[in-house]
């Protein structure tokens, strides 16, 4: 897979060598097909499950070396259903989701380790500062390794993020252009280290249509991942 950087969003960020930066660390971001029987999706998520295919193509990164890959609850959605996870090189596994938390927005899948597998360096998302240049990769419309420039607005969102039954606190909040598809997908510093996860584009309003934001998009702090990651881990 090759990556593709359309041009920013935002102008004037300072990051030069941003492409080479994602060029570098693409190898932990990877797409998604989460799948489940007819009677599981019948049964649960209505809307958004769908017989042998809930949600095609959507992003999530390899989190850990032991094989765990994350990526957002309202992707995963459910335990009962299983992954196809795609790497950069376009080799497949099949993943078990072990994890779905709606009330972090977080969701955990395990698939086997494999030669030459490479896991995020999580940075330290509470040492963020407002006006940083970040980007994320992701799966817009289905096409993989899109990378999106942008700038850290604000490193702490005060307010709960909430849309439907999902939702996370001290989100980070960023300018940045993020469609369908990105949701689950690595956000980066410019040290290539992983300083979120892309969650939504828009700030929720407590119900099932949150208000759009353009250009603003929200990513679970890293550290939030990492508290996920211990908690949930198998031994």
């Amino acid at each position: 897979m090759t990556l593709s950087f359309p041009p920013p969003a935002v102008t004037g960020i300072d990051f030069p060598d941003y492409r080479a930066v994602a060029e570098r660390n693409a190898g932990i971001y990877v797409r998604l097909r989460i799948l489940g029987t007819a009677s599981v999706a019948a049964g649960a998520d209505r809307g958004l499950a769908a017989a042998n295919n809930a949600v095609s193509y959507a992003s999530g990164f390899i989190a850990d070396p032991r094989g765990y890959v994350v990526t957002a609850a309202h992707i995963a959605l459910s335990t009962d259903f299983t992954a196809e996870v795609i790497t950069t090189d376009g080799r497949r596994f099949q993943g078990r989701i072990v994890a779905v938390a709606r009330g972090r927005e977080l969701a955990l899948i395990k698939i086997a380790p494999f030669p030459g597998m490479a896991a995020a360096h999580l940075a330290d998302s509470t040492s963020l500062v407002k006006g940083e240049p970040a980007f994320a990769i992701g799966t817009p419309n289905h096409q993989g390794g899109v990378v999106n420039l942008g700038i850290v607005l604000r490193p702490r969102e005060a307010m709960r993020i909430r849309y439907n039954d999902f939702g996370y606190d001290d989100a980070i909040a960023l300018a940045m252009a993020i469609r369908p598809g990105d949701s689950g997908g690595p956000v980066f510093d410019r040290e290539g280290r992983v300083i979120g996860m892309v969650a939504s584009f828009a700030l929720g309003n407590g119900g099932s249509k949150p208000s759009a934001a353009p250009n603003i998009a929200f990513a679970v702090p890293a550290n939030a991942i990492a508290a996920f990651i211990r908690a949930n881990a198998e031994p």
